[in-house]
């Protein structure tokens, strides 16, 4: 019978031993299975088990793995090692906390234990305890590194010459936004081992941070050159190329990294974004679909289904993925931003100015968060705020005709029609081409009296192929102004012709051909734009001035006092209807009519 349990254990010695090279070779599965044949003959050595568990460990085994280690420990296996392999089988299980705890386990049984503290980091990380991950990469690098082996006798990482402890410093530097030191502890890494290509991948990713574009695609080509089947330095890369504005090359970096991972959701959703960027809608939605597909709560694949909708002008759905994308991740600046700017497009500015405000709590800033706040904020009258807002975006080197146009509606709304003809001279300065900014452009300088500068910048507008009916009746005001009445009447009727409010060319049609001396055509014109807009207090007014000109001077004041009751009126129509109480010999009432403010019956 002795001699039996001698046989037993010496086969189960062979078997260990033979696991072992293969362990050291790294062909886990052939280790797993002579540790799991060792333990079938031996099932109360501790050791054993514990070499069953690795193994498990080590092909992906988790479950198995935390429950072989529990059976190793009640075998008498080493305390502090036993608590190591737990916590990295809880890892791989995402229990991150339960691993942590085994992890101090660890140390506690053994404060000398190899890779304790590196694994210290490794669960702080997970947590998204970086500064606590710092300082435990920063106690490492300090461990005498000479004779570190774990329990297999495979070296630890530790130590000032560790490459994998200078990594992952600079992964916790990374994370909490100190990008220079991060850079620094790659390139130390580097230093150590200048072959090892995830640490040019982060050194890639680091650089690109820091602004440092090119430096940052060398960097990632050369992680490529290095192992080119590597899908996040593809992936990464595709980031740097987005930065750089150069999206069809991010699409190709993202789909090489699809093709080496195609479950990767985070390759989908960037590459979702650079669709978006070149104006693929519907590609990037469907790639945004498939990442959500992958990965049902990720924010990432929200908030690239949110800007793929965006872009078709899909608000409601982009306000309800934002809203989805707050559910996974209720402090998510980027979603609060996106949900803004849904909020904005459907017309809710109120709502879209929480929604801001929100966002830059959270950290949201530059640019496009202070134009997203001043389009709200003009949208609810809140003009000097929204110039505010404006000034921002330009003061941080905004080079977008479209925040100078938007600026320059806020100027108008306040009475600043000089300066907004300056804003529209700079929206002009960055896209010449643009019918808006001249047409608009028009608008301020007629506001200005310079009729001969506005009809320039109508005429610009028209040159550039569009028949807009604002612009044609731009032109006519100015043509009138300018005292070419015929010129103007023709513009008029061109801006009918084109689909210009009814009220608007009917009044200044009135206005031409009464300068004409074509009265009676005049008050039809007159009663057209008032029958069309009743509510319209220039087109009553207009009608006040063709019946005066014809003689008919209690029509005429009615007219005005209709006109005046509409609001507060002009000194036109103070003027006119004053003309009309003289006309029927009642000066003193004209007289006061004729001051701001005068009483109107």
């Amino acid at each position: 019978m002795a001699d039996s349990e001698g046989a037993r254990r010496r086969e189960a010695a062979l078997m260990v031993r033979r696991g072992d090279v293969f362990r050291s070779r790294g062909q886990h599965a052939e280790a797993l299975g002579l540790f799991e044949r060792a333990a079938a003959l031996v099932p109360d050595d501790g050791l054993v088990n514990f070499m069953r568990a690795q193994e498990l460990l080590a092909t992906g085994r988790h479950a198995e793995a935390l429950e072989g280690y529990g059976r190793a420990a009640e075998l008498g296996a080493d305390a502090a090692a036993v608590h190591a392999g737990r916590a990295g089988a809880l890892h791989g299980l995402g229990r991150h906390e339960e691993a942590l705890a085994e992890t101090r386990a660890s140390m506690e049984a053994d404060p000398a234990f190899p890779g304790a503290i590196f694994n210290e980091g490794r669960e702080l990380s997970a947590l998204g305890r970086h500064e606590e991950a710092l300082a435990a990469y920063d106690r490492a690098l300090a461990v005498e590194p000479d004779g570190l082996a774990n329990s297999g006798g495979v070296p630890e990482p530790a130590g000032p010459g560790s490459p994998h402890v200078h990594e992952e410093r600079a992964h916790e530097l990374y994370m909490l936004g100190r990008y220079s030191e991060a850079l620094e502890a790659v390139e130390r890494a580097i230093a150590l081992a200048p072959r090892m290509v995830t640490l040019h991948n982060a050194r890639g990713l680091a650089l690109e941070a820091l602004g440092r574009h090119g430096e940052a695609l060398s960097s990632l080509d050369r992680a490529i050159g290095l192992d080119p089947g590597l899908a996040s330095s593809h992936h990464n890369r595709g980031i740097v190329l987005v930065s750089m504005d150069r999206f069809d090359e991010a699409v190709a970096s993202y789909d090489r990294a699809l093709e080496l991972d195609p479950g990767s959701e985070a390759s989908h959703a960037c590459r979702a974004l650079a669709l978006e960027a070149l104006g693929l809608h519907g590609r990037a939605l469907e790639s945004a679909d498939r990442a959500a597909e992958i990965a049902p709560r990720s924010e990432a694949a929200a908030l690239a289904r949110a800007e793929a909708l965006s872009g078709t002008a899909r608000h409601a759905e982009t306000l309800a993925e934002c809203d989805r994308a707050l559910e996974i991740n209720p402090g998510s600046h980027e979603a609060h931003t996106w949900r803004a700017a849904s909020l904005h497009a459907l017309g809710s500015h109120a709502e879209a100015l929480d929604s801001v405000a929100r966002a830059v709590e959270l950290g949201a800033g530059g640019p496009g968060v202070d134009v997203l706040r001043a389009s709200s904020l003009h949208a609810l009258g809140r003009h000097a705020e929204a110039l505010d807002s404006y000034d921002r975006a330009l003061a941080s080197g905004v080079r977008d005709a479209e925040v100078h146009h938007a600026r320059a509606a806020s100027l108008l709304a306040l009475g600043r029609h000089g300066e907004a003809v300056g804003a529209y001279d700079s929206a002009i300065a960055v896209d010449p081409g643009n019918h808006a900014w001249h047409n608009n452009r028009g608008h301020a300088l007629a506001f200005l009296g310079r009729h001969a500068e506005a009809l320039e910048a109508y005429d610009r507008a028209m040159g550039l192929g569009v028949d807009h009916p604002m612009t044609r009746l731009g032109r006519a005001d100015s043509l009138l102004a300018l005292g070419r009445p015929g010129d103007a009447l023709g513009e008029y009727g061109r801006a009918a012709g084109a689909g210009a409010d009814e009220a608007l060319t009917g009044t200044g049609r009135a206005s031409a051909l009464l300068a004409l001396g074509r009265h009676a055509e005049a008050l039809e014109s007159a009663d057209a734009a008032a029958a069309a807009a009743p509510d319209d207090a220039i087109a009553h007014s207009a009608r006040g001035a063709a019946l005066l000109a014809l003689g008919r001077a209690a029509d005429a004041l009615a007219a005005y006092d209709q006109a005046l009751s509409l609001g507060p009126g002009s000194a036109d129509m103070r003027h006119g209807r004053a003309a009309a109480l003289g006309a029927l010999g009642r000066g003193g009432e004209a007289g006061e009519a004729r001051r701001p403010g005068g009483r109107v019956l």
